[in-house]
C-alpha cells in the first residue's frame, strides 16, 4: 500500500500567551481537502495561500450524521451539538480555489490526543494524531480501535479528488499525521 501524504508537522512557539501548534505545513489542493483541525481561514499564515482562497469549510457531525457549514456563515444551530474541542479533533472539508503549500495554526489546548469516546455509529471524520501512529512493534490500525466495530477506513486524496481505502491491518505512518480520515 503506497500513497503519498503531503502534510508534515513541527511544533514551534507560543503567541500572545496561547500555545499554538505551528508550522503545520500542508499542500492545500484546488478543490476539496480533508484536513484535521482547520476550521477558519484566519488560521493561515500570511503567505501565498491567503485566507481569501478558502471558500468553504464543512464539518461532519457524527451524532446526527449530517454536515454543517463552519465557514463562511457557520450553521450555529447544527454546530451547537459539537464542542470546539471535538471540532478541532475532527477532519473537516476545506475548499480552496488554489493549490499551494501553506501553514496553519491550531491552539494546542484544543488538539488533544484522539478521544475514541467520540466515535459514533455511522461515519466519523477523525484526524490522525500521534497516539495513533504505528512504529515497528506497535499495533496495526485495527488494534487501536478497541471494541469498536469499524467496517471501513478511508483517506481522501485531494490531488485526485478521490477516496483511498486504508487496510485495517496496516499501521498508520508519520506521513498521515494531521490528515483527515473517515471511519465507518
Amino acid at each position: 500500500f503506497s500513497f503519498i501524504f503531503l502534510l508534515s508537522f513541527s511544533f514551534v512557539y507560543a503567541i500572545e500567551g496561547n500555545t499554538w501548534v505551528g508550522e503545520s505545513e500542508i499542500t492545500m489542493f484546488k478543490g476539496w481537502n480533508l484536513v484535521m483541525g482547520f476550521i477558519h481561514p484566519n488560521q493561515l499564515e500570511e503567505q501565498e495561500l491567503a485566507g481569501s482562497h478558502i471558500k468553504a469549510v464543512f464539518a461532519f457531525l457524527p451524532e446526527k450524521q449530517i454536515y454543517a457549514r463552519v465557514y463562511p456563515n457557520p450553521e450555529e444551530d447544527k454546530l451547537s451539538s459539537i464542542t470546539e474541542e471535538e471540532l478541532y479533533q475532527t477532519s473537516l472539508w476545506v475548499y480552496s480555489d488554489k493549490t499551494s503549500k501553506t501553514e496553519f495554526w491550531v491552539d494546542e489546548e484544543l488538539l488533544p490526543l484522539v478521544n475514541r469516546s467520540f466515535l459514533h455509529k455511522g461515519y466519523n471524520f477523525i484526524g490522525v494524531t500521534s497516539d495513533m501512529l504505528g512504529v515497528s512493534g506497535k499495533p496495526a490500525f485495527k488494534d487501536l480501535i478497541g471494541d469498536c466495530n469499524i467496517e471501513k477506513a478511508y483517506f481522501f486524496n485531494p490531488e485526485e479528488q478521490n477516496w483511498v481505502a486504508f487496510p485495517m491491518d496496516e499501521e498508520l505512518s508519520r506521513e498521515a499525521l494531521g490528515l483527515g480520515m473517515v471511519l465507518k
